[in-house]
């Protein structure tokens, strides 16, 4: 048994590594390491129930994060023509910046989806989203333009904001942004991450957005620590965000 937990541990540490070498750097990645941690302090600890809390806990945690997992992906639309030919705009959330300046291989996919569906469908128009963070040397959605721009979008049809920090935010002022100019935005065709829509869906619907969801599906080496801040992200909305 204390072989496994340790095979385990060293496992999901450098599983980690990894992770933040390749530049996926969000709180699921450290999550791995406490986890690992912990599970370490219990192959060595002679607190018999600190190590039965502590397996306890893991327990708890893995069947959670699997229901969560299934009530995240149980209705992801990677094409949705429908929902395209009813929307007013395309919706793109940031997914942060890889080394401060460049899309990260999340926000890239959204866009690409993003950009797949203008060029398919001439009459809408796209709303990026993002701002800068305190790693990032200019706005993701500034970024994200540059993106659109070299892949032939008319600048004409891009609009953006450049100030939003949550999902939240990227919602609210996509919303403040457009609804004082003669401009239909309720209906969207929204844009984000497979892990990510579900929050992003309730979001939008919060503030009266009709929603078209449109996925961008993660990479598998990041599924894992996606998930584990996707939770942790879905509780502070409940919490906090939708007040």
């Amino acid at each position: 048994m204390n072989i496994t937990l340790k095979i385990l541990s060293a496992v999901m540490i450098l599983y980690s590594i990894l992770l933040l070498i390749i530049g996926i750097r969000n709180f699921g990645s450290f999550l791995l390491i406490i986890f690992a941690a912990l599970l370490l302090f219990s192959v060595y600890t002679q607190n018999s129930g600190i190590r039965n809390i502590i397996y306890i806990f893991f327990i708890l945690y893995i069947i959670f994060i699997s229901f969560f997992a299934f009530i995240l992906y149980r209705n992801v639309k990677y094409e949705n023509p429908s929902g395209a030919q009813k929307s007013d705009f395309i919706v793109v959330l940031g997914s942060g910046l890889r080394y401060g300046a460049y899309l990260s291989p999340e926000g890239k996919r959204r866009s690409d989806k993003a950009v797949e569906y203008l060029k398919k469908y001439p009459h809408l128009n796209v709303f990026l989203t993002g701002g800068q963070g305190i790693d990032e040397k200019v706005p993701e959605s500034v970024v994200m333009k540059e993106y659109f721009l070299k892949n032939g979008i008319d600048k004409n049809r891009i609009f953006l904001e450049n100030k939003s920090a949550s999902t939240n935010e990227n919602i609210k002022f996509y919303i403040d942004a457009l609804k004082d100019k003669d401009i239909e935005y309720q209906n969207i065709l929204l844009i984000t991450s497979d892990f990510h829509m579900f929050r992003a869906e309730i979001t939008a619907r919060h503030y009266n957005l009709t929603v078209y969801p449109l996925c961008s599906k993660t990479r598998n080496i990041s599924f894992i620590p996606n998930i584990m801040r996707e939770e942790l992200a879905f509780i502070k909305m409940l919490a906090l965000d939708l007040k």
